[in-house]
């Protein structure tokens, strides 16, 4: 299983930080997946999900997708992902890509799949104007490995239609998540 670096990177900013992190649903999921109580993540996560916390639909998806804690769920891990992708979320729109090329639960696509990896790096890029942020630069980096690794097998109408669906997607879902 592939670990992500940008879930590594959260858990490790809130490790290391010397303020008491306030106790909401989402922070309480952060340091039970950080203990491996998965399935405690997976609770609060839910919680914090339902309330519209954009990062815990892509944390619960990661844990959903994988079984982690909880019975996998790859259906409801993408429809999490979807939604927070197109809240702007710069690493469910890379995690989105990555089922989309491997035919992860939706139907493959490598004309999606690269879409989403370049508003992925749209995401994580505008999101670091506002300074740096080693979560959002790891997505970043991880989304241009995957638009690399996967232009090379493109055919030129996959390519073609991949780049008028990333400018789409750029227009409409690349926004600054807080």
């Amino acid at each position: 299983m592939r670990v992500h670096a940008a879930l590594l990177a959260i858990l490790f900013f809130f490790g290391c930080a010397t303020e008491r992190v306030p106790e909401s649903p989402y922070n309480k999921g952060v340091e039970a997946y950080r203990t491996k109580n998965y399935s405690e993540a997976a609770a609060q996560w839910t919680i914090a999900a339902e309330a519209g916390e954009v990062s815990a639909k892509n944390n619960l998806a990661f844990l959903l997708f994988n079984g982690l804690g909880v019975e996998p769920q790859q259906d409801r891990a993408l429809a999490l992902w979807q939604s927070a992708a197109m809240q702007g979320h710069a690493e469910s729109q890379w995690h989105l890509g990555g089922a989309y090329e491997n035919g992860q639960s939706v139907k493959q696509d490598r004309a999606l799949a690269y879409a989403w990896y370049r508003c992925a790096i749209a995401s994580a890029e505008l999101h670091l104007k506002a300074g740096p942020d080693p979560t959002e630069e790891a997505i970043a980096d991880d989304a241009r490995k995957s638009v690399i690794s996967l232009t090379d097998r493109l055919v030129p109408t996959e390519l073609q239609r991949g780049q008028r669906l990333a400018d789409e997607f750029i227009a409409k879902f690349a926004v600054d998540v807080p």
